[in-house]
């Protein structure tokens, strides 16, 4: 089902007539298909006691216990709001909220009406409708004639698909209490395949009427409608399972066909400025208005124009033009970013509890049996009483710190202090005492802002160093580029990083006795700070007093460790800095630019009132400038443009909004 909802998303997309972007095509599709992921989610979540109940739904992985109602509740939150964000945010407000709205319809109307009321049906195939409409108002950014009539193709198409399907599965859908045409009234389930199948062929007719498509649509989609007509009428008239069947298989090849028919013949992107004059645009930045070119303001940006005998207006497509020009952007690039890495972390944190339930719930589960199993054969072996048990469950846990010998004499202190300043928090030793926690929460919110400002700056001081070592390295192989980019310092920082860890986890291997997997998994868990403290060093042979060298060696990799993970740090935080610099300065150039139009026309520095005037105290000196864009509309036309612009009889407002800001590419 899924599939389906991306592939006639995509349909939609394509058979709008305007400009194909292949960034919105994508978002569209991904954030459509989550969307639908979402409700599919909810559904089966709603429906496990009565998908059990059907040969075709009871292998459902909610169904056969593979994955438990909170995964489920889990997954449809995260591709929802996924979905619907991308749909806002990368496509347009309007697909976003088609996409809010047909998650609410299929999750709170049609999954609880499929066991009161055959109107489910209808309901149904208006769900079913919506995505491509998704896609044609993703791609075009409004609803016009197109839209209805790709809708109402969809929703026609949906009763002979599914009456024919329900057909063969009334058993299953009558054991399960679903209220279906095809269980309660079979009559009226082959009569509405039919009705709607009559009805597709109609609109596929009217196609054209409307300018959504020209008339060879409606010639090229009369035999496939027509023979899809038939089979309809077989199945309204024998009622066996061989003409639903032949119905619904052909169903899914008509679709398809359908909608390549309907691309093939759509109109393009043109719009109607008053009664009889249609322009229509071309390649290089020119209209033409009959037999009439008109060169357009250079360097052009693409205008998606459109048609639309009910409404005479113009539509201006606000994407890049042929020479990589933005017009404009709807919301602020921070906000942007901000709002993508909020949605990637919390989709990254789905995928990894799917991902750890996966690995470990299962050895969980074993273990715990496992454990069981010994804790009851050793109370029954000894006689013991739950009480007796548990009181030696407190020993053995509060004696396991005591291992490595007084944990709070200066080394061990010292090492606590080392761990808290550091943020790691093992977890292997905590204060009791009243003052001893007061103590550690006044002085973990001084050390801590200390301990980073500290690392910090080595960081920073590693950097610098690097950074010359390697610009003198460079400059003795005689490189052409000497000085130190940040790849080089991430890559310097990254090998040194592995060095310390692989180091690091040789020598705690061989003190601690650990695996050489375990120690580097320790190395890494103590170096990024998230001490989880299911392995810590110096808690052995009471190591804390007796061996000073390896507590001193652990203070070192811990110390120096980190001052490497904060100048790799470092250089991120440099870069997010340097990124939200470039994106404040171009916003305040933007909002220069848009007081100097003074609600007009602004190019290369020129500003050009609504009339085509140019504004004397915004008149540029270089009019001849070059450009390297290969498309040579900055280039030699330059002067003829400007010409053309001064030109009293030349009015730009005619075709283009008088608020519109263009500004030359950077090559």
């Amino acid at each position: 089902m899924d599939a389906l909802v991306v592939i006639t998303t995509m349909g939609g997309y394509a058979m709008a007539p305007a400009p194909f972007e292949l960034s919105t095509f994508i978002l569209c599709s991904v954030g459509t298909g989550l969307c639908s992921a979402a409700a599919n989610s909810i559904n089966q979540y709603h429906e496990v006691p009565f998908d059990a109940q059907m040969s075709r739904t009871k292998n459902r992985v909610l169904v056969k216990g593979l994955l438990t109602p909170l995964h489920a509740i889990g997954f449809a939150v995260g591709a929802a709001s996924t979905g619907i964000c991308m749909l806002y945010y990368g496509v347009n407000g309007l697909t976003a909220a088609l996409g809010a709205g047909n998650l609410l319809l299929y999750t709170s109307v049609y999954t609880p009406m499929k066991r009161f009321s055959i109107l489910n049906t209808w309901v149904g195939s208006v769900v079913g409708a919506v995505p491509p409409v998704m896609g044609w108002v993703g791609c075009s950014g409004t609803f016009d004639a197109g839209t209805w009539i790709l809708a109402g193709l969809l929703y026609a198409w949906q009763f002979p698909h599914f009456n024919a399907l329900s057909w063969n599965l009334r058993p299953d859908y009558s054991r399960a209490g679903y209220r279906m045409m095809a269980v309660t009234n079979p009559g009226l389930c082959r009569r509405t395949a039919l009705r709607y199948t009559i009805a597709l062929g109609g609109l596929s007719l009217a196609a054209p009427y409307f300018d959504v498509t020209n008339i060879w649509f409606a010639l090229e989609t009369l035999p496939l409608n027509g023979y899809f007509t038939y089979l309809a009428w077989r199945f309204y008239k024998n009622s066996d399972s061989g003409t639903s069947r032949k119905l619904f298989r052909f169903s899914l090849l008509h679709l398809p066909a359908l909608m390549v028919l309907f691309l093939l013949n759509k109109k393009r992107w043109i719009f109607t400025e008053d009664a009889g004059r249609t322009l229509e645009t071309v390649e290089k930045g020119v209209l033409v208005a009959g037999n009439e070119s008109i060169d357009m303001i250079p360097p052009v940006v693409l205008i998606s124009v459109f048609n639309n005998q009910q409404r005479n207006s113009m539509y201006i497509d606000r994407r890049e033009s042929i020479c990589g020009l933005l017009v404009t952007c709807t919301m602020k690039r921070q906000n942007v970013r901000t709002l993508s890495l909020v949605v990637c972390t919390f989709t990254y944190l789905l995928i990894g509890a799917a991902v750890f339930d996966a690995l470990e719930s299962e050895t969980e589960s074993k273990r715990w049996e496992f454990l069981s199993n010994i804790r009851n054969s050793f109370v029954g072996k000894y006689n013991m009483t739950n009480q007796d048990y548990r009181m030696m469950e407190i020993v053995i846990i509060e004696n396991k710190p005591h291992k490595a010998g007084p944990q709070w004499k200066f080394a061990g202190a010292f090492y606590f202090a080392t761990v808290v300043l550091a943020m790691i928090g093992y977890g292997h030793s905590t204060p009791v005492t009243v003052g001893g926690k007061a103590f550690c929460m006044a002085y973990a919110m001084v050390g801590i802002p200390l301990g980073l400002v500290m690392f910090q700056s080595i960081g920073e001081r590693l950097n610098k160093f690097v950074s010359v070592v390697i610009r003198r390295a460079k400059t003795y192989i005689r490189c052409k580029q000497t000085e130190a980019t940040e790849t080089n310092l991430m890559l310097f920082n990254g090998m040194l990083s592995s060095v310390i860890i692989t180091t690091g986890a040789a020598v705690f291997s061989r003190y601690e006795g650990w695996s050489y997997f375990d120690s580097f998994y320790y190395c890494f868990v103590t170096l990024t700070t998230i001490g989880f403290g299911d392995y810590v060093a110096l808690q052995n042979d009471q190591a804390l007093m007796n061996k000073p060298g390896y507590v001193a060696l652990s203070l070192v990799f811990i110390l120096f460790g980190l001052a490497v993970v904060a100048a790799s740090i470092n250089l991120l935080v440099l870069r997010f800095m340097t990124m939200n610099a470039e994106d404040i300065r171009r916003e305040e150039l933007d909002a220069q630019n848009k007081c100097n139009t003074n609600q007009g026309l602004s190019y290369d520095g020129d500003s050009y009132t609504a009339t085509g005037k140019l504004l004397e105290h915004h008149q540029s000196s270089d009019v001849e400038e070059t450009s390297v864009c290969s498309c040579t509309c900055l280039g030699g036309a330059s002067c003829a443009n400007h010409e053309l612009l001064l030109d009293p009889g030349y009015h730009p407002a005619d075709i283009i909004s008088s608020t519109l800001s263009l500004k030359r590419a950077s090559v």
